[in-house]
């Protein structure tokens, strides 16, 4: 009988070891939001937001503007981004979506749309920064053509 006790006291701690113990989600930022005005208008929706981090170039992500002009990003829990420094830049909708014949849906480049928005459109020249750490983070783009 005691021998069956210690089996099962045994059993019981290996799987608190393996199973009881395991590690806390990977540290990231937790979120980012903010409105983006062009020439002190909303936004078009569609726009992108894309955030580069200043030490590592593999570390990027972009967020879409909505109706309102505003645009928000939170990253999943098991795959954080690393917090620090982020590059901002601010990329236009510069194509129009169709409908096809067969019902597909069809991007093409718009001529009326413009391009880029110049030095806001590059996130090393745009001077756009902000440093991303845990919590929410409020940053708001006035772009000025």
């Amino acid at each position: 009988m005691a021998r069956n006790f210690l089996v099962t006291i045994s059993i019981f701690a290996f799987g608190m070891l393996m199973f009881g113990c395991s590690p806390a989600p990977p540290a990231g930022f937790g979120e980012v939001h903010g409105t983006v005005s062009v020439d002190s208008k909303p936004a078009p929706e569609g726009t992108r937001v894309r955030f580069l981090h200043a030490e590592d170039d593999a570390t990027a992500f972009f967020a879409m503007v909505n109706a309102n002009g505003e645009y928000s990003y939170k990253p999943p829990t098991m795959a954080p981004l690393k917090p620090g420094v982020y590059h901002i830049s601010v990329e236009p909708v510069s194509t129009q979506t169709t409908t096809d014949s067969t019902g597909l849906s069809v991007e093409s480049p718009d001529a009326q749309k413009p391009k880029d928005y110049g030095k806001y459109s590059d996130p090393e020249k745009s001077g756009l920064t902000t440093t991303l750490e845990d919590g929410s983070v409020q940053y708001d783009i006035e772009i000025t053509n």
